[in-house]
């Protein structure tokens, strides 16, 4: 191969590369694994892990979880619960990955999910029920930055 054959590969390969946030609007990539094998009435659970990605105008840590101190209950280990998608104010007042020691549950914001539930038609609801929570989320978000005028109040005396 020679040198200029090189240099023109490299080149196209970093001309393809996408700005998902070139047009300014608020979006988020959801990218979602399923088990890829279950039995119904044989296998005893089914998994789904989903990923937060490329955020555009939007932290990927939209997931919220609570921790739960270290139990006995729990093997002695610290146990993370996902609890759903974050609200707006939520991704204003809550850490990301890690959680706020003040709070009983602890509470913190991550950018993935990893949860098991009993059947495959579960992680396929799950999964859609979360595809409208994040929509909505995004929508509530894109409201709050338009903004109408008031009427003015002067605190006090107004100017003469």
């Amino acid at each position: 191969m020679s040198p200029s054959s090189s240099s023109s590969s490299s080149s196209s390969s970093a001309a393809t590369t996408t700005d998902y946030c070139s047009d300014g609007k608020r979006r988020i990539e959801l990218v979602p694994s399923f088990q890829k094998r279950y039995i119904v009435n044989n296998t005893d659970g089914f998994r789904l892990q989903l990923t937060a990605q490329n955020g555009c105008s939007i932290d990927n840590e939209i997931f919220r979880y609570y921790r739960y101190p270290t139990a006995q209950i729990y093997g002695g280990y610290t146990l993370d619960e996902f609890t759903g998608v974050c609200s707006w104010p939520d991704m204003l007042e809550v850490p990301k990955n890690q959680p706020l020691t003040s709070a009983s549950p602890a509470v913190f914001r991550k950018s993935t999910i990893d949860i098991v539930v009993r059947t495959e038609q579960l992680a396929y609801d799950a999964w859609s029920l979360i595809k409208k929570e994040v929509d909505r989320l995004i929508q509530t978000m894109n409201e709050g930055d338009v903004m109408v005028a008031s009427e003015v109040y002067w605190a006090g005396s107004s100017p003469p």
